[in-house]
């Protein structure tokens, strides 16, 4: 249990050396930012959780008097919660959204697929925004080392003047194994399908 504040400060050069000029590549960039950010966990454990919630929320600030090339402001913030309702038996859930101020540039934009908000996109999707869902029933397969998991992944990004639509929403099913190795942390595999 804890509640955690944080602060980082980041520097990012990109530096284009495509021979074709292309509007999808950046020319030469930098990026300096700070980001603060809030964190609250009431896990009752960090790798294999059954019971609690985190909240998180980060603002982050580019240009102006950091400098650099690019001038934004980005936000997000991600609930989870954790509830066993039988011995081994757990359902997990989690909501997040974020947004940036001004259109982000494309080397910080959200993305939407992956194993950390919508498993089962061939490619992921970019944004200015992004909001996702995920919801989980993780079940023990063997002892505390061996689990499984069912999942139901839903979110979507767009950019600034696209809007947010019901049509453009992606969703994902699948299966999952967890496997937890003692001092090392937990192997999350998972295999999902989505209608993108």
């Amino acid at each position: 249990l804890y509640t955690k504040a944080g602060a980082s400060f980041r520097v990012d050069f990109i530096e284009n050396q495509s021979e074709l000029p292309s509007p999808a590549v950046p020319a030469d960039t930098s990026t300096r930012s700070i980001t603060l950010s809030l964190n609250r966990d009431t896990r009752n454990d960090f790798i294999n959780p059954t019971k609690g919630y985190t909240i998180f929320a980060s603002t982050e600030f580019a240009g102006g008097i950091l400098g650099g090339d690019d001038n934004f402001t980005k936000l997000f913030t991600q609930l989870t919660g954790y509830y066993e309702f039988k011995d081994g038996q757990v359902i997990a859930g989690r909501l997040g959204a974020g947004a940036g101020i001004k259109p982000l540039p494309s080397h910080v934009k959200f993305l939407l697929g992956g194993g950390d908000n919508l498993r089962g996109l061939k490619e992921p999707i970019e944004g200015d925004y992004i909001v996702f869902g995920n919801a989980e029933y993780r079940f023990r397969i063997y002892e505390e080392i061996v689990g499984g998991v069912v999942f139901f992944d839903l979110g979507q990004a767009w950019n600034k003047g696209e809007g947010f639509t019901l049509d453009g929403m992606k969703y994902g099913v699948g299966i999952g194994a967890r496997v937890t190795i003692p001092m090392l942390g937990m192997i999350r595999l998972d295999y999902g399908i989505s209608n993108g």
